[in-house]
């Protein structure tokens, strides 16, 4: 086995979002002054997935990052097996927030009709039809995995239609694809599990709530053991790229912060629950015609933390976002590949990360000239590439001198982990 993995614990410093406060209501009492904060407003009853149309605007305005310059790192300080995030700039917050809006805004035709109405009635994409944002079912892939079935034309060429195996994700699962860009602590499946020291699944509170009530059950029990105003601090302090969770008796539901929150205080320095309010991102069951393109996902949708709060909503993130600091990747590749094994059409070799993979890509160049290529799309921190091998036809290649190279993509960048010459 050779070993790449090098233990670095090179880390960035990356700038936290503040929170802002926008313009007073000119038609409204000063956010100074007290305005019902103490009075509960009637629950309309609606769910927080139906609610306004999104306003479309884009992430790209938050704070840039602080982190450090390149010229402290040179290509001698990286070791062979690591990619380096030191010195690029990468602010992890935005790094998550754009894979969400991307997932969410990506326009694509059914090629064929994807019928999930038996999970929920309008969950209907019909062949033809042009969407936006990816398909919801319980399939939990990512954005690389889904566009790499569309063709030049944004059709859809999956014939796969099962809700268990087809492209796609689910509300909570394409939280967890943004967050693993950046983390590689986060490893939770579900709503169920979305949560705060719940099985090791790298998700951490937000604010002074304490989780300890809930059991895999009903996070209403978490809700209603605090007081209110400890909830609407904790809203206070979430920052764009954390979520919001709950799991009740009849399911769960999770949403991403994909703008900063709007705060407002009353004279009191108590949280102004009305004014105040959360832009969240979601993909959710139900399809909508409320944008460009009928979609099941909500973009920067404006909800108040008295809408949260009525809906049972309790606000998460991970501790790469709490600190803004994100680990380089390191890899290990075990049974690397030699020219005799690959003269035999065999592609042994096993990679492994401490980040979930994206892409895992072997391509197979005679002189400059790319023969073949083929793509695994992992979400995970082990692949064995014997696949890899056989999908680019390894075996079936023609007499002649080749190169193989095999790369792997996290969220932070791409690595070469194999580069090897050989003779068929």
């Amino acid at each position: 086995m050779k070993k790449l993995c090098v233990l670095l614990a090179v880390l960035m410093l990356i700038s936290c979002f503040a929170g802002c406060t926008p313009a007073e209501n000119p038609d409204s009492n000063e956010s100074t002054q007290s305005s019902g904060s103490d009075q509960q407003p009637e629950s309309t009853g609606a769910s927080s997935t139906d609610s306004q149309e999104s306003t479309g605007t884009s992430s790209t305005d938050s704070q840039e990052s602080t982190g450090s310059s390149d010229e402290d790192v040179t290509d001698d300080d990286i070791p062979e097996g690591v990619l380096a995030i030191s010195g690029k700039g990468v602010n992890v917050r935005q790094l998550a927030v754009d894979y969400m809006l991307k997932m969410a805004n990506l326009k694509w035709t059914a090629g064929t009709t994807i019928d999930y109405s038996g999970h929920s009635p309008s969950l209907v994409y019909e062949e033809g039809k042009t969407y936006v944002g990816m398909v919801y079912n319980n399939n939990q892939t990512g954005l690389e995995k889904f566009c790499s079935f569309l063709d030049s034309d944004n059709v859809n060429t999956s014939k796969d239609t099962d809700w268990s195996t087809s492209v796609g994700n689910s509300c909570s699962t394409s939280i967890r694809h943004a967050w693993q860009l950046i983390s590689p602590s986060v490893n939770y499946v579900t709503c169920i599990n979305m949560i705060p020291g719940y099985q090791d699944t790298g998700v951490v509170a937000v604010g002074d709530i304490d989780w300890s009530a809930y059991k895999g059950d009903d996070t209403n029990k978490v809700l209603k053991s605090h007081d209110r105003k400890v909830i609407m601090e904790a809203y206070a302090q979430a920052h764009a790229g954390d979520a919001l969770v709950r799991f009740l008796p009849s399911g769960g539901h999770a949403l991403m912060i994909t703008k900063e929150p709007e705060v407002h205080r009353n004279s009191d320095g108590s949280v102004n629950i009305i004014k105040s309010c959360l832009y969240l991102t979601d993909q959710n069951s139900r399809i909508h015609n409320r944008r460009e393109y009928p979609s099941s996902w909500e973009v920067d949708r404006r909800v108040s933390f008295s809408e949260a709060y009525q809906e049972g909503y309790l606000p998460v993130t991970c501790a790469e976002l709490v600190s803004g600091v994100a680990p380089n990747a390191t890899f290990e590749l075990a049974n690397e590949p030699t020219a005799e094994e690959l003269a035999q059409g065999f592609l042994l070799c096993t990679v492994t990360s401490n980040y979930c993979m994206n892409v895992v890509k072997l391509e197979i160049l005679s002189g400059e000239e790319v023969v073949a290529t083929a793509s695994a799309y992992p979400y995970a921190r082990s692949l064995e590439c014997y696949k890899l091998g056989e999908d680019a036809g390894l075996k079936d290649l023609a007499a002649g001198n080749y190169t193989l190279k095999l790369t792997a993509e996290v969220g932070i960048g791409s690595i070469t982990l194999a580069n090897v010459t050989f003779s068929k």
